[in-house]
């Protein structure tokens, strides 16, 4: 086999391949929204009767359970906040990944030293464009 056979080769599969993966996260943001709703109307159903557990033979026990989720809104008044209320100290410093990935990216352009404490790499993939 020739170098142009192997590339050929190995192209096809990873076409292949992406196709699949492609399909298969399609399939599984489906079946994630069916999961939502058919939750939505077990809870529903359960809170209806006042049910606070439900056992199926061979299946197990469906409870109901609550969570909570925060999500921030405004940044600099939530810090505010949080500082006048004496817990300052739930607040941490982050780089977004993306943010350090284009500083880093321009230091190199510009042949500045990266930040200590940064771990640069490079990552070569194939990509493909349709036809």
């Amino acid at each position: 086999m020739n170098e142009q056979q192997h590339l050929t080769k190995l192209g096809i599969k990873l076409k292949q391949f992406l196709e699949e993966k492609s399909e298969l996260e399609e399939a599984t943001k489906n079946i994630n929204t069916e999961i939502d709703r058919l939750q939505g109307q077990f809870v529903e159903a359960m809170e209806l009767h006042k049910i606070k557990n439900f056992e199926i033979k061979d299946l197990g026990k469906f409870y109901l359970h609550s969570s909570i989720f925060s999500k921030i809104i405004n940044r600099e008044k939530l810090f505010a906040d949080l500082k006048e209320k004496g817990v300052g100290d739930l607040i941490r410093e982050t780089i977004y990944p993306q943010t350090l990935r284009a500083y880093t990216k321009e230091c190199l352009e510009n042949k500045n030293e990266i930040p200590q404490g940064v771990e640069v790499y490079t990552k070569t993939t194939v990509r493909i464009r349709k036809t």
